[in-house]
């Protein structure tokens, strides 16, 4: 009988942990508010500004098609601080080498001063403006495959992710705050499902996954 005294309490603590961890998960989400989202499932891109490139919105996504600029798009306020910039990402064509890429961007406070991160053919780099990389890790993109980036900035620390798994970080204080934005360096790609929340990003301790989603 002490046994299953002993087996049923240690079932009921198990049961109020876990509620408690889902509880604490719901709040947390909760409580990043939306700062701004794009699906383009209504066919324009409206709120968004475009710097370089053809962008166009097309079966409910929106697409940059020249690979002979350093394309930008860009929506949002530039009194945003904290903020995580999050976006479907597909890389359609990379032209070259070096600094080609596609990604996601925040604390944007011009075509030239941004945080980014960005996935290319060898690598996921944290990037700061188009060319200055604060961050790497090995990562093989594959054109036509869509990828889920993530970039948060949250006061001096810088966090991105890929597929829902932390890979890069590094600080930096030059943009305190900024708009969101999508960059397609000399790439031409696709993008979908844009969100950009107050809330922190994940903290950089996972490998990253697989490609795909």
């Amino acid at each position: 009988m002490q046994k299953a005294r002993r087996h049923q309490i240690a079932l009921v603590a198990g049961i109020t942990a876990a509620a408690t961890a889902l509880v604490f998960t719901v709040g947390t989400a909760a409580n990043a508010a939306t700062l701004f989202s794009d699906d383009f499932n209504d066919g324009n891109a409206s709120g968004w500004s475009t710097s370089g490139g053809t962008w166009s919105v097309s079966s409910g996504a929106y697409s940059q098609s020249g690979t002979g600029a350093s394309a930008k798009a860009l929506a949002g306020s530039t009194s945003w601080t904290t903020a995580t910039a999050s976006a479907r990402v597909r890389a359609n064509t990379f032209s070259g080498s070096g600094s080609r890429g596609i990604g996601v961007a925040a604390r944007v406070q011009s075509t030239s001063s941004f945080y980014a991160l960005v996935i290319t053919p060898t690598a996921v780099q944290l990037r700061k403006g188009a060319t200055t990389t604060l961050a790497s890790a090995p990562f093989a993109a594959t054109t036509g495959t869509w990828y889920t980036l993530s970039l948060s900035a949250t006061g001096g620390s810088l966090v991105g992710s890929v597929n829902g798994s932390a890979v890069v970080s590094a600080s930096d204080v030059s943009y305190p705050t900024g708009r969101a934005g999508l960059l397609a360096n000399y790439t031409a790609g696709t993008f979908d499902d844009v969100l950009v929340t107050d809330a922190a990003g994940l903290s950089p301790s996972q490998p990253p996954s697989s490609p795909g989603s």
